[in-house]
């Protein structure tokens, strides 16, 4: 849980607007009803590649370099996945 409390709590994190931002972001980009599969894909994607880079900062060698890099694609491919799911809420209950 290095990530999301580097990304998302507020007073903590320097990167919170900036998940925010990528939040919203993906949140308003076009959704297609008929492509749910290809929707439930890129989240799952995004979110595995969140677990990794979880393992990797959570686990992994005291590389700098590589956990900087993984703080930074984890919390992208996170605010991305949030982005979608919000997305896809809010479509299902504008019906």
């Amino acid at each position: 849980m290095l990530l999301l409390r580097e990304w998302f709590v507020w007073g903590e994190s320097d990167l919170f607007i900036y998940g925010v931002i990528m939040i919203v972001v993906s949140a308003l980009l076009p959704f297609h009803r008929e492509n749910n599969k290809d929707n439930y894909n890129f989240i799952a994607t995004c979110l595995a590649i969140y677990a990794i880079c979880e393992v990797v900062v959570t686990l992994g060698p005291p590389n700098w370099t590589l956990i900087i890099l993984c703080l930074f694609a984890g919390g992208i491919a996170l605010s991305i996945a949030l982005g979608r799911i919000v997305r896809m809420v809010w479509a299902k209950f504008r019906e």
